[in-house]
């Protein structure tokens, strides 16, 4: 694996010096068709997915049968499901880890995490006709998203993709 250490992105194009690759900056949005605010780049020069990733988010629930097949019904893969623990695994190979709680969730808690989906109108389709009840969706500076009201009543968010079409 190498790692190489970040480029200032200071100018439409930069040298890298140990590795001699042109650095191409895009002042364009890859998605949604919208423009970038003045100053804001995009690094488009990795084609290949990064050398790290996170490997595990955990989710405290009171149900681990029912929130597993709630992550399901979003598109993870179920890996294990035991009455104490389940893993479902997300896009890159992250596995996000249902344990037990001992105590109530508390209604509206945000996720410790989002979704990010390449087709957020196409999933929020999708999760509308399994009976999930979407929000609007809402457009920020980076993302557009819209939120669940996932397992124990935890507020999911799902965002869309801002990877331009790299390997993820």
């Amino acid at each position: 694996m190498r790692l190489s250490r970040p480029l200032p992105l200071q100018s439409k194009r930069n040298r890298h010096a140990s590795e001699g690759q042109s650095l191409k900056v895009t002042t364009r949005r890859p998605r949604e068709g919208r423009s970038r605010r003045k100053g804001e780049r995009y690094d488009t020069r990795a084609p290949d997915p990064p050398p790290v990733a996170i490997g595990h988010a955990s989710l405290r629930v009171t149900d681990i049968p029912h929130a597993t097949q709630y992550f399901v019904t979003l598109g993870l893969r179920l890996i294990h499901q035991a009455q104490s623990i389940a893993v479902l695994e997300l896009r890159g190979g992250t596995h996000l880890v249902l344990r037990p709680s001992a105590e109530p969730i508390a209604p509206g808690a945000k996720a410790p995490f989002d979704l990010m989906v390449d087709d957020l109108t196409g999933a929020r389709r999708e999760y509308e006709a399994a009976g999930l009840k979407p929000s609007e969706i809402e457009t920020g500076m980076v993302h557009r998203w819209f939120t669940l009201v996932g397992t124990d009543g935890y507020e999911l968010t799902v965002t869309s993709s801002h990877t331009a079409g790299r390997a993820v």
